[in-house]
């Protein structure tokens, strides 16, 4: 019984310590590409990603950014972010630039400390491609 009152109080502990975003909230993040699938060969091209979220409401963000592909050039960004969860998220992403495409995608966020947050995501982009990507983020406060 006392093993079951000390899980439920570490789950309270953590659920006030770790909180979603709130809205007016800024995130700040960049992100590099792991796995793609059009990769022929290790390392022979890669994706770097920056991006900032605006929160609408503390489970909607309106997204912002660039991805620069050494094979393709650098894409403006623009999309939306759903937090269905705290921690999980799926985003609808629009590229446009050297490299024009969607994408539709989910995510993990895992705090760090703070206001930092290490962030896994997967993509499906449209033009058959799929991505999965890690990173960090940071959360300004309003």
């Amino acid at each position: 019984m006392l093993t079951k009152v000390v899980f439920v109080l570490l789950g309270l502990f953590c659920c006030a310590y770790v909180q979603a975003q709130d809205a007016d909230d800024i995130m700040i993040g960049t992100n590099i590409d792991l796995i793609k699938t059009d990769n022929n060969t290790f390392l022979g091209k890669s994706q770097i990603g920056m991006e900032g979220n605006y929160f609408l409401s503390n489970r909607f963000s309106v997204t912002g950014g660039f991805d620069l592909w050494t094979d393709d050039g650098l894409s403006l960004i623009a999309g939306i972010r759903w937090y269905p969860a705290d921690e999980t998220f799926v985003r609808f992403r629009a590229l446009g630039g050297s490299f024009s495409d969607l994408s539709l995608g989910g995510g993990w966020t895992q705090p760090i400390s703070g206001n930092w947050r290490f962030e896994a995501i997967g993509d499906f982009y449209f033009s058959i491609d799929f991505a999965i990507r890690a990173g960090v983020v940071y959360t300004i406060s309003r």
